[in-house]
């Protein structure tokens, strides 16, 4: 009878290991591999339509730079903020510096910068290996360094900038793409001398931007788990008991 109790106790408790486990997958993205090793994966939380592209501006302003704001749609820690440019380029700068920004309470692009990276610009001097030789790529900021907490529903905003003397013009050599599919979640804009315009009312940049997972219950759920399994053999339950 106690032996029934325990593997029934035993029981119950995998079970709500098991659901615990499953939810973690379906709220997270995560696959069988990421729940072994708990390694949460960036997941999209924000992203144009790139299918849609028509544009770019060509040139850009040092000092000056593109924005784009956006909405995530799920909460986590900022990994990564992609922008989509034209390859194969010449003439590039050695990178670009994208900035991530805050909104005002009116939803415009926040004039502080709160983290920056330096965006290697090489691989856009390269032939995508697309049809034609010829497509957009991304450029990828790493910002997992800098511990950004988005809220699901907040609008948030990015930059793009040129590096060289403050307020002097390139020309043909920034290819940020735009995009007519149309981004709900926010709108493209471009800081200019006199402050802030909205770029173009029908237009959205190419962008993605990733995040990791809030953190959870998983490391205490395996744990817990762990030693469910091992309280099993040193109570010499029979392995064969059914239920």
């Amino acid at each position: 009878m106690l032996a029934t109790m325990k593997t029934h106790l035993c029981v119950t408790t995998l079970l709500c290991c098991a659901v615990t486990l499953l939810s973690f997958a379906v709220t997270s993205g995560s696959s069988a591999q990421d729940l072994f090793f708990l390694q949460p994966q960036p997941y999209i939380v924000a992203q144009s339509d790139y299918a849609g592209e028509n544009g770019n501006p060509g040139g850009a302003v040092r000092g000056y730079p593109f924005a784009q704001t956006f909405t995530p749609t799920r909460s986590g820690t900022l990994f990564s903020i992609s922008g989509g440019f034209f390859a194969p380029q010449t003439g590039l700068e050695p990178y670009y510096i994208f900035q991530f920004r805050d909104t005002t309470p009116t939803g415009l692009p926040a004039s502080q910068v709160a983290a920056s990276v330096n965006v290697p610009t090489d691989i856009l001097s390269i032939p995508p290996p697309l049809p034609g030789g010829y497509g957009w790529i991304d450029l990828t900021a790493d910002f997992s360094s800098f511990g950004i907490t988005l809220s699901a529903g907040h609008k948030y905003a990015f930059s793009i900038d040129v590096p060289g003397p403050f307020g002097t013009t390139i020309f043909n050599s920034f290819f940020w793409g735009e995009t007519g599919s149309g981004y709900a979640g926010g709108q493209p804009y471009a800081f200019i001398p006199s402050g802030l315009i909205l770029w173009d009312a029908n237009e959205d940049f190419l962008f993605t931007v990733k995040a990791v997972p809030e953190p959870s219950l998983m490391p205490l759920a395996v744990l817990l788990c762990a030693w469910v399994l091992r309280a099993h053999r040193r109570q010499g339950i029979p392995s064969n008991v059914r239920w």
